[in-house]
């Protein structure tokens, strides 16, 4: 959906990306999440729990999460711990803690940006309202994304999406060359890809209907290819037996002279 397409884009995210994370940088995953009245509080965890590298570290990813409905305390609001993205994996007196961490509060429509290092989680809901929102997490160009972005999106939608989100989904190259695909930029094989699919279709559409449905021109033309050599056998045999015969009824003329 081209509405959907602008989240990732947003121009405040991507500067702050630029600053966390290295050049070519991915779109990890995008999803909605639903907080229901009287569901429990998501256990705390780091976005780059999935990636087994000692802590402290570097962020491998970042995200942002537009409010579709106000979080409140009560509501469901992501609370997170501050601080906590600085945090090693031996520092046993600070590990994570419910009463540590403050939740997020702010209307609908804004939005917050963290580091993959942070220690974060959803809310309680005690109210009878849910809690909606849109979650845009980005990777390193160096790391596997949680979603495949190549076959979550189909092919023939890329043609009309600004090629910056393109190159997001895994099109583009990250330094010196991560993601080549063929020898060559991905991008390049992708486009050829498209024209072969499109025709394809262009062919099935000219495709003569049968009983079974259009036979493509593809197919038309292997059938030719098949069917030309045994034409051409039929032929070749006919006219030699042609000719025996003439030379038969020859033999039996001159034979009777």
């Amino acid at each position: 959906s081209p509405v959907f397409q602008k989240f990732p884009l947003h121009p405040a995210p991507l500067a702050l990306n630029d600053h966390f994370l290295d050049p070519g940088f991915l779109l990890n995953s995008f999803h909605s999440v639903y907080i229901q009245p009287g569901e429990a509080p998501q256990m705390l965890h780091h976005d780059d729990g999935f990636v087994t590298v000692p802590r402290p570290h570097r962020p491998f990813g970042t995200g942002v999460m537009v409010a579709i409905d106000d979080f409140t305390p009560t509501n469901g609001a992501t609370v997170v711990i501050p601080g906590s993205h600085k945090w090693g994996d031996k520092d046993h007196d600070r590990a994570p803690r419910r009463e540590d961490a403050v939740p997020v509060v702010m209307s609908r429509g804004s939005a917050v940006f963290f580091v993959g290092t942070l220690w974060h989680g959803g809310g309680q809901n005690t109210s009878d309202r849910e809690r909606r929102s849109m979650t845009v997490q980005y990777c390193q160009p160096w790391i596997r994304p949680l979603e495949n972005q190549i076959l979550a999106v189909d092919w023939d939608k890329l043609d009309g999406m600004p090629r910056r989100l393109v190159d997001m989904l895994g099109y583009g190259v990250g330094s010196p060359f991560i993601g080549y695909a063929d020898g060559i930029h991905p991008w390049k094989v992708a486009q050829r890809r498209i024209r072969e699919q499109k025709e394809l279709r262009a062919g099935s559409r000219q495709g003569r209907l049968t009983g079974s449905g259009f036979k493509t021109c593809s197919t038309i033309r292997r059938s030719i290819i098949v069917i030309a050599p045994l034409i051409l056998a039929f032929v070749l045999y006919i006219r030699l037996t042609v000719i025996l015969v003439v030379v038969v009824v020859v033999i039996v003329v001159i034979s009777a002279v």
